[in-house]
């Protein structure tokens, strides 16, 4: 019977607990799977793509890769344009690799594509991250945990004082 007249506070020290526990954030790209891509290929089912850099710039003489079930399907060249050319595939799921990046395609024949299908595969490649341009954070991570934490525990010290106050106010009898 203690404990369940204890169970609330133990409920919120153990929110307020993993509030505590520091967070890791995952990177895009690491830990989070990115949908494979409609690609519609050409009327003579070749499939057409472009390697840019971050920044958009092609990159050109590069070796792109198409590759299913971990095998290798084809391999060509990008044109001076960054553009790549790769005839014939099938219809199929690939993974389309070059200079370290990859990226998984849903293959459709021309007329079998959905609206959605793009007419080229464009695959990004270079580690520079891309962030959103005169964003600050208004406070320091620190402070706000700091913050967070003060707010917490005092809001838990009020609780439990209340509780004791209760059961003083229970336990007193009247002369």
């Amino acid at each position: 019977m203690r404990w369940q007249q204890r169970l609330p506070q133990i409920a919120f020290a153990l929110a307020c607990l993993g509030m505590l526990i520091p967070h890791t954030p995952a990177s895009a790209g690491s830990m989070m799977a990115r949908p494979a891509v409609d690609v519609a290929l050409t009327r003579n089912g070749t499939l057409q793509g472009q390697l840019v850099d971050s920044q958009g710039r092609p990159l050109a003489g590069r070796t792109v890769a198409v590759r299913q079930s971990g095998r290798d399907v084809a391999r060509t060249m990008t044109a001076s344009d960054g553009v790549y050319r790769l005839a014939p595939l099938s219809p199929g799921v690939y993974e389309v690799v070059a200079e370290g990046q990859s990226r998984s395609l849903r293959i459709w024949t021309h007329h079998a594509a959905p609206p959605t299908a793009r007419p080229l595969a464009i695959l990004v490649t270079g580690n520079d991250p891309i962030r959103a341009q005169g964003y600050e954070e208004p406070f320091p991570p620190w402070l706000v945990t700091l913050g967070g934490t003060a707010a917490l525990a005092g809001i838990g010290i009020g609780l439990a004082g209340s509780h004791d106050l209760e059961t003083k106010v229970k336990t007193t009898t009247s002369p």
